[in-house]
């Protein structure tokens, strides 16, 4: 990977590392109140929890997203002045920007799980969409542009959008 390859993702790394902040605490709070509620016995409020939880996740992730989609040069000039490495971390941007909504999801629902003591659910859906899903697709992404800058937004978005889908599998 070239110089300005590794400065985009740098760059894109760091952004994401921000936005993932939000959904990542509304998850640790599902993880807390459905913990509560289901040591109470208050399933339909557990499961109120977890609804509330994604819609708040959702309504930073949408906004993330859309945001990434018509002015990623903007967050990515923040971290650098270089046109080229502007240019190349919002290709990546709005490719993984899409994460952001997906996120919100996962996170609450493997949160919920957890919460109920069932641990179980999130390490085997991790494991799936690590070995046969993120592995695999980076290793036959890596092969298939071996510049990267495709595959980069490829790999993440179909990796993102599998795991998903294994929850409701």
């Amino acid at each position: 990977m070239g110089v300005i390859a590794s400065a985009s993702v740098g760059v894109v790394e760091k952004i994401i590392v921000f936005a993932m902040l939000p959904p990542t605490a509304i998850a640790s709070a599902v993880a807390a109140m459905t913990a509560q509620n289901y040591g109470a016995g208050l399933i339909s409020r557990m499961n109120g929890c977890l609804k509330a939880g994604i819609g708040m996740a959702l309504i930073f992730g949408v906004s993330i997203c859309v945001y990434c989609q018509f002015l990623p040069e903007t967050l990515a000039g923040i971290f650098t002045k270089d046109a080229d490495v502007i240019a190349m971390a919002a290709e990546y941007l709005r490719g993984y920007s899409i994460d952001c909504i997906i996120v919100s999801f996962v996170f609450c629902i493997n949160s919920w799980f957890s919460g109920q003591g069932n641990s179980l659910f999130p390490m085997i859906h991790s494991m799936i969409a690590t070995f046969f899903f993120r592995i695999p697709l980076s290793w036959l992404c890596s092969h298939l542009d071996p510049n990267g800058r495709g595959g980069r937004t490829i790999r993440s978005d179909v990796c993102e959008r599998n795991q998903a889908t294994v929850p409701e599998a």
